[in-house]
């Protein structure tokens, strides 16, 4: 009660203090004010049986800034800069996706939604995303103190990491969904398809079960001519087939 009384005082005195005639008659309303649907958290004063709200409440309900300027006895209500929203856009759940293909690969942060029916997972469906990508020196360091047993890259070769995130949506049968480096095929620029060389990548590892719900990311290692701009494809063949540009 205090603090309306102290709104309704405030009010008045900026009435006064503009010369407007001390003839006032100032209450805290029972009004709620909503925009588009939603509630103003502030009290409505009427005055003069007229309604009354602090002005930077008003501005910010409809998404505009005030700068008030004391030196020329100035206030501004601009339009807020539009925010851009860099976050990349959620996978489409209506369809497989048709764009993805050799020509079209997939980028760092591009996600994929995956609708597979296969004869070892059965039906499944999965978000598949490359989130990093290491290559060269780096990513023979990493691999190397990975395993000892991992063979260091010959002359006009180098290891490329690819780090995969995927989130299983659905599965049949409440199954998980086995996760393997050797789903993966890496194709060359003029479409030739390596032979698979084996490395055991860094942690964490991308193989691994995953249930419904649940999400992983790991590394896949690439074995590739250095000059090269090769491509990394999930499930070759298949009709789900996910293609990954690797530079």
């Amino acid at each position: 009660m205090k603090k309306k009384l102290l709104s309704v005082l405030l009010v008045v005195a900026l009435f006064f203090v503009l010369g407007m005639s001390a003839q006032l008659q100032a209450k805290i309303s029972d009004l709620r004010l909503y925009v588009n649907g939603s509630q103003i958290n502030s009290d409505v004063v009427l005055i003069n049986g007229k309604s009354y709200l602090p002005l930077r409440v008003v501005a910010d309900a409809v998404g505009l800034e005030v700068v008030y300027d004391g030196t020329n006895r100035r206030i501004d209500l601009n339009s807020s800069e539009q925010v851009v929203d860099d976050a990349a856009p959620e996978p489409d759940e209506s369809t497989p996706p048709v764009e993805n293909n050799r020509k079209n690969p997939a980028k760092i942060g591009e996600g994929w939604r995956l609708y597979i029916d296969s004869w070892i997972d059965g039906e499944a469906v999965i978000d598949m995303v490359m989130t990093e990508i290491i290559s060269g020196d780096e990513a023979w360091r990493l691999l190397e103190d990975a395993n000892m047993f991992n063979s260091a890259p010959e002359d006009g070769k180098e290891y490329i990491l690819a780090k995969f995130k995927v989130t299983v949506v659905s599965t049949e049968d409440d199954k998980p969904f086995k996760l393997s480096q050797f789903s993966f095929d890496t194709v060359s620029e003029e479409g030739v398809v390596y032979d698979s060389d084996f490395a055991i990548g860094p942690d964490p590892a991308f193989r691994t079960d995953v249930y419904a719900g649940a999400t992983h990311e790991g590394w896949v290692p690439f074995y590739v001519n250095s000059s090269d701009n090769p491509l990394a494809v999930y499930d070759r063949g298949q009709d789900w087939s996910l293609w990954f540009s690797l530079r």
